[in-house]
């Protein structure tokens, strides 16, 4: 006669699946945490590029007396500086022509957004693009970001909050349309980065928030008026002032 062994086939005891659940949240758990120490360890690494580049402009600026991309003598003083590829500025105290920091400026070779890092470069107080190629991309014309995309440079004209006078740093997805179409970071994460380097105030200072469209006050996942930080999607353009 056969006998069936009776305890291979009973099921999970209450104890057995209680370690089991207690497993999974565990696991779930550390890859969660895994995770936010990742998303930490770029706003950090954000912060650290952003203080890169303002030491490499007021480098620049005083040795040369010109801000990078503006600089009228570049072909003459800077070594390699040689066109196509490395183009003199006009000397006008502003790096490109002057627009709302939202707006999508021209990034090409030619122009001095673009050129303020192949002067930086080429003067040793920069690395990150390749200087001697006509591409425009992040990683080639422009560097990139910790949480993707990259940095262009912007000469904002006097319009008050929305787009405060100044030479702005903007970290987006895209080196063409409308940046804020682009955004590369959530509000959560912007507020972090404003906290750690300003006041932690969207429209205020030296770091801003912007987004698409016109969000009102209280909208979920705001990157203007008050960065919504139970919003961890990607929403913002982050911008951060380096010159007046």
């Amino acid at each position: 006669m056969i006998r069936f062994n009776r305890l291979s086939n009973r099921g999970f005891t209450l104890v057995e699946l209680a370690i089991v659940m207690v497993i999974i949240g565990l696991f779930i758990g550390g890859v969660l945490k895994g995770q936010e120490m990742l998303s930490i360890a770029k706003v950090n690494a954000t912060i650290k590029q952003v203080s890169s580049y303002q030491t490499a402009f007021n480098g620049f600026r005083d040795q040369y007396g010109y801000r990078p991309g503006d600089f009228p003598d570049a072909q003459r003083r800077l070594v390699n500086c040689v066109s196509p590829y490395c183009l003199n500025g006009n000397g006008d105290n502003a790096v490109g022509p002057r627009a709302n920091v939202w707006e999508a400026v021209d990034q090409g070779r030619n122009t001095e957004n673009q050129q303020l890092w192949t002067h930086m470069m080429l003067s040793n107080y920069f690395t990150g693009i390749v200087a001697d190629t006509m591409e425009v991309n992040f990683g080639v014309s422009h560097p990139t970001g910790p949480f993707g995309g990259g940095f262009t440079f912007l000469t904002a004209n006097d319009s008050g909050v929305a787009s405060a006078q100044g030479l702005w740093l903007r970290m987006h997805g895209s080196l063409q349309n409308n940046v804020e179409l682009a955004p590369v970071i959530s509000p959560a994460r912007s507020a972090m980065i404003d906290r750690k380097i300003d006041d932690g105030l969207p429209g205020t200072g030296s770091v801003r928030g912007y987004q698409y469209g016109n969000p009102a006050p209280g909208d979920p996942g705001n990157c203007e008026h008050a960065y919504d930080e139970t919003y961890t999607d990607i929403r913002c353009l982050v911008a951060f002032k380096i010159s007046y």
